[in-house]
């Protein structure tokens, strides 16, 4: 499948694990149209957890080449030390006759003197029911 076919499902699932893995308890997702995107700041996904905090997500079905695309334009936004931003990577690979999708997470950290790329260790498994509409209330 290529990235534009699999673009609403990696949102969704990016929605999801603002809720399940970075503890939001409210998220937006940018809006599309046609003829144009408004996003937050360079982001698909924003959220807020319960003491505040600001988390952004750019998503992305692409390869490597689309990750750098998208962590060189979240390098021109002057990010506050507390706002956790990430791009995820949603991947996938057939195991016998089923597909198994996973997100490759990138953060832009604060590291005490200003921000840096990781890439987690680990992949984060992404269950089928994250491509179905986020089933938490939103405000």
């Amino acid at each position: 499948m290529t990235s534009k076919s699999k673009r609403r499902e990696a949102e969704v699932a990016a929605e999801w694990y603002a809720h399940e893995v970075m503890g939001c308890t409210i998220t937006r997702r940018a809006i599309r149209t046609q003829w144009q995107k408004v996003d937050f700041f360079g982001c698909d996904i924003v959220g807020k957890t319960s003491d505040g905090q600001h988390i952004y997500l750019q998503v992305t079905a692409g390869g490597s080449s689309c990750v750098s695309v998208r962590r060189k334009k979240l390098e021109e936004i002057p990010w506050h030390i507390t706002d956790k931003v990430k791009v995820l990577q949603l991947v996938g690979a057939r195991q016998g006759r089923v597909m198994a999708w996973w997100f490759t997470v990138y953060e832009y950290y604060w590291a005490g003197y200003g921000r840096k790329w990781t890439k987690s260790s680990g992949q984060i498994a992404v269950p089928k029911t994250w491509f179905k509409k986020c089933g938490y209330k939103l405000l």
